[in-house]
């Protein structure tokens, strides 16, 4: 399993790394803590990049993101009733431009998504498969707006994995809902 995602993270220079000096070892002389922070600046470099990508149409990207959430899980629609889905999606492409540009800042990444997942609970009773259902729904808009490979889909997994684990973590004041 190690070696499949070094693997997506460590091949020939990409777009994505286009210009960034690569000095990693071989994935068989890192220690632990060493492949987390070469799958980290991996996969931070390729979502910085993907992201500008998607920036430039980030109207139209953020309307397709939420058509396939609300597609996929008609029982979210109730979430936005209440909203106007256009200006819905401006302000989560708002937000999540927010939120990657701390991916260099984990302590601060944490600690913002994890006040964040408390708002989102407490104010607008969000589960932890609403947020899976962003993830899935964003996954499938975004292959339309960029060319797609295996390493981005592991890079933006390993981004909403750490999206969702921090704003659905349990911090003892809100113990987060299933």
């Amino acid at each position: 399993m190690i070696s499949k995602v070094v693997g997506y993270f460590t091949g020939d220079a990409s777009d994505e790394a286009a210009g960034a000096s690569r000095s990693m070892t071989s994935a068989s002389g890192l220690e632990s803590d060493s492949l987390e922070d070469l799958h980290r600046v991996e996969a931070t470099r390729i979502v910085l990049f993907t992201w500008a990508e998607l920036m430039k149409k980030k109207a139209e990207v953020g309307a397709r993101i939420y058509e396939e959430v609300l597609l996929k899980e008609v029982g979210m629609s109730r979430l936005f009733l209440s909203t106007k889905i256009e200006t819905q999606a401006e302000t989560f492409m708002y937000m999540l431009d927010s939120v990657i540009g701390y991916l260099d800042e984990p302590k601060t990444f944490d600690s913002k998504l994890r006040a964040l997942g408390e708002d989102h609970l407490s104010r607008l009773n969000v589960k932890k498969r609403h947020f899976k259902h962003f993830r899935q729904g964003f996954m499938q808009a975004i292959r339309e707006y960029i060319p797609w490979s295996e390493r981005r889909e592991a890079a933006w997994l390993w981004f909403w994995n750490r999206v969702i684990a921090s704003m659905t973590s349990d911090t003892g004041v809100v113990p987060y809902a299933r």
